[in-house]
């Protein structure tokens, strides 16, 4: 009675440790489903307890059947759930659960019809004492029973559950001696085994049953998972699922406890560091020992991301480092996680990225200089040209002087805007918050016409983060574009978009002219294209490229006017 109150104790203690671990912060199945399998094992010796403590025949035969109906069936059940977990098949929990109801309702209901269907019930006798290994056992009332067909049946059904299990984690073993903690899976196969054990050597006749071995065996079980708990961190360190996952990862990952010992690690971090098979339990410095000049970069690192380079052989390898911090239930750290994202070609890439960029950038000058060359030389015959044929007027007939100084007007249109348009699309690396109505009327006092009206619908308060210049080249474009390809009178109207939560998103600028055929919505952003007899075709080509330019979009749609309308959305409105 006193080992099986020792057992109960225990047991009780380590339910206890479990249910508060899940409650606080770790709430894993493996966790829970312990908790049942230690609160049926303290059950299942209490009621041995009490069973051994009264004298009458039919109470003891109703705690032999009550232990045979619900501790006994929980307990295998509870074993055969955790060596799932444990061994990563939490698909069959389910099933398990099922199989465990249907047993202790199905039994339960044959024992209350049938109390003798496990055992014959021949009264009680009386034993002792005895001495065995020199502790003297004083006389003892106990139920004098003869096993049934019924138990044979019913223990050999467990048994085989129990040998599932325990064959179960053995495979696993085997499949990853490599990875497992072998403290740890030792502890937790000899406390599933030791009830199995017990049992063989009851039925095999090499110990009397009034030792009841098998619940005296539930102190090996105990204080097993008592070693597997706390010697050997079964709730920190338990493989499983999380072997198999760290196992098939591409990318380095090192579990270190609090001692600095590498307790854990995948075949990708062994075989970066050319570790031997005995490297369970070393130093870090040890693990990392191939490659010194970052032993102390990687085990200084504090910050939870970072990037180290890592020279092996004659390549360079790139690496994002997450390390995170295990802690117990409080705040002290236990170890970390390391894990070493390869990021080499992503690096190259990125690299490759910068390279290509460096060489536009580079081509976008030399085409902006070629440029700005270009309508300089341009120029200087234009203006002869226009200068001539201000001469002409009244020299030459009208109808071929006008000609020639429209054409030069165009020309010398054309030419600023070729300027314009080998700058517009240069990245904006200058931005400031300036107020959107302003950069609006300053746009419109530069393009200002008699035949046309402007209606602006923005509150002043209104600002953006913009390069104000190409803003204003933007504005004046549409207001220019807005003139040209609509009759007398026009009026174009400005105002905001809204985006969410009453905030500010974009702006528009729409008309009340003629509009845009569907058809042509789609092309009127190219370059040279134009309706007008007199129109360059760039101007809303560079509203694209000075939008793009920003990070923002532009698109268009009827107007409520019933002229066009161009949206502009923003991605960093102020």
């Amino acid at each position: 009675m006193l080992l099986f109150a020792l057992v109960f104790f225990i047991a009780a203690g380590l339910c206890i440790y479990a249910v508060v671990r899940y409650l606080r912060h770790d709430r894993r199945p493996v966790i829970l489903v312990f908790a049942v399998y230690m609160t049926a094992i303290g059950s299942w010796e209490l009621l041995n307890f009490l069973i051994d403590a009264v004298t009458a025949e039919q109470l003891k035969l109703l705690g032999k059947n009550i232990v045979n109906a619900v501790s006994v069936p929980v307990t295998i059940y509870a074993i055969i759930s955790f060596t799932f977990i444990y061994t990563d098949h939490k698909r069959w929990i389910r099933w398990v659960v099922l199989a465990c109801a249907v047993h202790i309702t199905c039994l339960s209901v044959a024992l209350f019809v049938a109390p003798e269907l496990l055992y014959e019930s021949n009264g009680l006798v009386t034993q002792g004492p005895f001495t065995v290994a020199g502790f003297v056992f004083e006389r003892f009332v106990v139920l004098d029973r003869t096993l049934k067909p019924a138990f044979l049946i019913y223990w050999l059904y467990t048994v085989l559950l129990e040998s599932t299990a325990i064959a179960l984690l053995v495979r696993y073993t085997l499949q990853n001696r490599q990875d497992v903690v072998r403290g740890q899976m030792s502890a937790v196969l000899v406390g599933i085994s030791a009830p199995l054990f017990a049992s063989a050597l009851l039925f095999a006749g090499v110990v009397p049953p009034a030792w009841n071995p098998t619940d005296l065996s539930y102190i090996v079980t105990a204080v097993a998972f008592t070693l597997a708990v706390f010697r050997y961190r079964l709730f920190r360190l338990i493989p499983v699922g999380r072997q198999q996952l760290v196992r098939i990862m591409g990318d380095p990952v090192i579990l270190i406890d609090d001692a600095n010992r590498v307790v854990d690690s995948n075949p990708t971090a062994r075989d970066l560091f050319g570790v031997g098979p005995n490297w369970q339990g070393i130093a870090a410095s040890d693990f990392f020992t191939p490659l010194l000049d970052d032993v102390n970069r990687i085990l200084d690192i504090t910050a939870a991301d970072t990037e180290i380079s890592i020279a092996i052989g004659d390549t360079i390898h790139h690496f994002s480092l997450n390390i995170s911090p295990i802690q117990n239930g409080g705040s002290v750290e236990t170890g970390q996680l390391i894990v070493m994202r390869n990021i080499t070609e992503q690096k190259d890439r990125q690299q490759k990225l910068e390279e290509t960029t460096q060489e536009l950038e580079l081509s976008n000058e030399k085409l902006s200089r070629f440029a700005g060359m270009v309508s300089h030389d341009l120029r200087n015959p234009l203006n002869v040209i226009s200068g001539r044929a201000e001469l002409l007027r009244g020299e030459a007939p009208t109808e071929h002087v006008e000609p020639i100084v429209r054409s030069t007007e165009r020309m010398d249109a054309m030419i600023e805007e070729l300027l314009t348009l080998s700058k517009a699309g240069k990245s904006v690396e200058k931005s400031e918050s300036i107020p959107l109505a302003g950069v609006a009327a300053d746009s419109w006092g530069a393009v200002e016409d008699d035949t046309v009206s402007l209606e602006l619908d923005i509150p002043e308060d209104v600002e953006v983060r913009a390069d104000a210049n190409r803003l204003q080249h933007i504005f004046e474009n549409f207001f220019r574009n807005a003139g040209e390809h609509n009759d007398s009178p026009v009026t174009i109207r400005v105002g905001t978009l809204q985006g969410g939560e009453e905030s500010i998103s974009g702006f528009f600028v729409e008309d009340d002219g003629i509009g845009i055929p569907e058809s042509d919505s789609t092309d009127i952003f190219e370059q040279g294209y134009t309706t007008h007899t007199d129109g360059t075709g760039f101007g809303l080509s560079i509203v694209e490229e000075i939008v793009t330019a920003h990070g923002w979009t532009v698109t268009v749609a009827e107007s409520d006017m019933g002229g066009v309308r161009f949206n502009i959305d923003m991605t960093d409105p102020v």
